[in-house]
């Protein structure tokens, strides 16, 4: 109510655009999605060689991981675990957002002839994954080197992967 009442909007408008609350929740996790692939693509736009900006994705990532719609995303996920007609929902959006990032590192590869786009797959969900809970727990971890630390090792071990898919 209190975000209603900000917006200068009523419940009733609310209700009419979305009639559930996991109606809502989804178009707010589609949204934040939306939102952090713009903000990936941005901080990547700016490097012109495909490999470099490959090799810059963990750090572009990290960066967006720590903005208001990851953190909201990473809430909706965690929500969904309990409710289980969100986790329905959110399934269908997850693997719309898997689908697509796939056809965007398709084409990566393809322009710097990496055969194995499905090792690279792998990789980058396991990085995503990585990332999505280093941001969540590196609001509670009073030591900022632990989690350089740690971003540092994640990097070093995506573009170890990197260099051995170039390497075939």
């Amino acid at each position: 109510q209190a975000v209603l009442d900000h917006a200068g909007l009523s419940r009733g408008s609310l209700l009419h655009q979305f009639r559930t609350r996991e109606a809502l929740m989804v178009a707010a996790a589609e949204e934040a999605v939306e939102r952090m692939f713009v903000g990936v693509q941005s901080k990547l736009s700016a490097i012109d060689e495909p490999i470099q900006a490959l090799r810059h994705y963990p750090n572009a990532l990290w960066e967006v991981q720590n903005e208001p719609p990851a953190r909201a995303y990473a809430e909706l996920q965690l929500a969904s675990r309990w409710e289980l007609g969100l986790q329905a929902q959110l399934r269908r959006s997850v693997k719309a957002v898997n689908e697509r990032m796939g056809r965007e590192l398709r084409e990566v590869a393809e322009l710097i002839g990496l055969g194995d786009t499905g090792k690279l797959m792998v990789e980058t969900g396991a990085l995503i994954s990585a990332l999505q809970g280093l941001a969540v727990s590196s609001t509670l971890v009073e030591d900022e080197n632990r989690v350089a630390d740690v971003l540092s090792a994640l990097t070093r071990h995506y573009n170890d992967c990197l260099d051995e898919l170039i390497g075939r």
